[in-house]
């Protein structure tokens, strides 16, 4: 599942591996982003923008089928925000999230709990935390701040403790995204010296140890002068 405004504006589109058979899911006016399936395959949770704000939509999987069917099928999760980046908790129990009242206001990394309806917001920071990333025993969210004038990775417990700030630099570091064993981290940084946006891999186990040789020992993957974006692991 895929972003694409070729209709005009950003909805979510089906495709298999190979290109083929692809699908158009949403047909909204507002733009619908940031899709990600939970564990079993049986939903996508995204969230739909308007100028009112920002919502987390869900949908059951078995709509798909059909061009824009999944339109008619839509559980609105969170209301009246601005809400953005979900993400599964593990056993699909609830959600992580970037939330904010309104747009340009400080965010913060949210949690919804599927069973109670319940939504909270983490202390982190206190400035704008965004963009989380799950560890994948559900132990430890890294997320992107700028409590420190730049953007950088930080790193906190599920349950807010542990606030860590694992890369120290003046750089723009973005988009953290686990492996799937838990013991890398890759993330997306500006602070190489040919420009752009370059792919760089940090071990998990420093971010345990309270950020010990974090900066020290980052691992370049890519090296060029276009912006390598948007990392994920394979399988």
């Amino acid at each position: 599942v895929y972003v694409s405004n070729r209709s005009g504006t950003d909805d979510l589109y089906l495709t298999e591996a190979s290109g083929a058979n692809q699908v158009r899911l949403t047909t909204s006016d507002d733009e619908d982003r940031f899709p990600a399936w939970s564990a079993d395959g049986a939903h996508i949770i995204f969230s739909r923008e308007n100028v009112n704000g920002a919502e987390l939509v869900s949908f059951q999987t078995d709509c798909m089928a059909e061009p824009g069917a999944c339109e008619s099928f839509l559980q609105t999760i969170t209301f009246n925000r601005y809400d953005l980046y979900p993400e599964w908790l593990p056993g699909d129990t609830g959600l992580v999230f970037s939330t904010s009242d309104y747009p340009g206001l400080p965010s913060a990394i949210g949690l919804f709990d599927i069973a109670t309806s319940t939504a909270i917001a983490l202390d982190g920071t206190g400035s704008t935390d965004f963009d989380p990333a799950l560890s994948p025993d559900g132990g430890w969210i890294a997320f992107v701040s700028n409590a420190r004038s730049s953007h950088d990775i930080w790193a906190m417990r599920l349950d807010g403790t542990g606030l860590t700030r694992v890369i120290l630099n003046v750089s723009t570091d973005i988009q953290p995204a686990w492996s799937h064993r838990g013991d890398f981290l890759v993330f997306a940084s500006d602070r190489g010296s040919e420009g752009g946006f370059d792919l760089y891999l940090i071990a998990a186990a420093c971010i345990l140890g309270n950020y010990v040789g974090c900066e020290d020992n980052l691992i370049r993957i890519t090296s060029d002068t276009a912006d390598d974006l948007d990392p994920d692991w394979t399988p």
